[in-house]
Order: C-alpha cells, then structure tokens, then sequence
C-alpha cells in the first residue's frame, strides 16, 4: 500500500502549526517563567512575527495549491 505524495498545503498547514506552537512556548518561558532575558523576549517577538506571516501566507497562498 504506498502512502502517496503529501500535499503541499499539509506542508504549508504543519510549517505555520510548528511556528505557532513555538511562538506560544517562547512567550510562556520569555514572559511567564522568572528567568526571562530581555533577549528572550525579542526573541519571541520575532517568532510571533514569523508565526503570524506563515498564518497569513497558508491563508493566502492554500486556494493557489489546489488542483
């Protein structure tokens, strides 16, 4: 049984899911845990930032991929 080649919005869909996931768990150690670093916090920052560019791209570019 051969599983099949992935589609590029699952790709898409699973690199916006990662950057969320990690922007949320950067802002729970950055801001939450007594051990935040200034430079944590802009690391989150940029995280978020990147998160929320992949949000809109899978938004944006997911009616572009379909076949």
């Amino acid at each position: 049984m051969a599983l099949g080649r992935p589609s590029a919005r699952a790709g898409l869909y699973l690199a916006a899911f990662v950057l969320v996931t990690d922007a949320l768990a950067n802002g729970y150690a950055g801001c939450c845990l007594p051990v935040g670093s200034p430079a944590s916090r802009v690391a989150q920052a940029v995280i978020s930032g990147l998160a929320a560019g992949s949000l809109l791209v899978a938004y944006r570019a997911a009616p572009w991929m379909r076949r």
